[in-house]
């Protein structure tokens, strides 16, 4: 018998009996187990849509050793039914700075200021639908693994000021990557985005960003 006090305390401990099993270690008698730390986060990007098996197989093993955090950035890399345009200009981004290797940092040194860095690896440069997340989301919670979204606002926002400029904080910057946060539009449109991550992850805690904010 397996006694748990959360549900996902069962999917650990069947790791933990697996684990016993294939190292010969699994004897009969009592077995109490518990985690020393109570988070155990694992942070990456959402995945290529030809990833997605790979993304899979890469829970399973967080799984395994009992990882029950997880923070996946959305940023451009999910589907926006309100503000389609952030998707598109996401894209187009991402194919200038894929254009050929060298030319992210190139960018980022063309200026008298300085720039974030560009997380184009997201979703390998495009975007997943909705319904694709959900699926990824309620993937991860069958394995005892909380999703926390990571949606940059303020710095790393190139996604969101790309596709709308009037709310950067530069104006002479062709490739923006902060907002100005008195601008009247600006919130209107992060909150915008916030409740559509909200209503396909679920979320207990959002992260939004606020790194290396220049």
């Amino acid at each position: 018998r397996v006694w748990a006090a959360a549900p996902e305390g069962f999917v650990f401990a069947a790791s933990t009996l697996l684990s016993l099993a294939e190292t010969g270690e699994l004897k009969r008698g009592f077995l109490y187990d518990y985690p020393i730390d109570d988070i155990r986060g694992f942070r990456t990007y959402l995945p290529p849509r030809d990833k997605i098996e790979d993304f899979y197989r890469t829970i399973d093993f967080l799984a395994y050793y009992k990882y029950n955090r997880l923070m996946l950035e959305v940023g451009g890399a999910m589907e926006y039914k309100r503000h389609p345009e952030i998707n598109e200009k996401w894209i187009e981004l991402c194919k200038d700075i894929n254009a050929y290797s060298g030319r992210g940092n190139q960018i980022q040194r063309s200026f008298g200021w300085c720039k974030n860095s560009f997380h184009c690896d997201n979703a390998g440069g495009s975007y997943l639908t909705q319904d694709e997340v959900r699926a990824l989301v309620a993937y991860c919670r069958s394995r005892g693994i909380e999703v926390i979204p990571e949606c940059p606002t303020f710095s790393h926002c190139d996604y969101l000021v790309m596709a709308h400029p009037e709310i950067a904080e530069r104006s002479n910057d062709p490739y923006p990557d902060s907002y100005c946060p008195k601008h009247p539009d600006t919130y209107k449109l992060v909150f915008d985005i916030l409740e559509e991550v909200i209503e396909v992850f679920q979320p207990k805690a959002i992260n939004i960003g606020h790194d290396e904010a220049y």
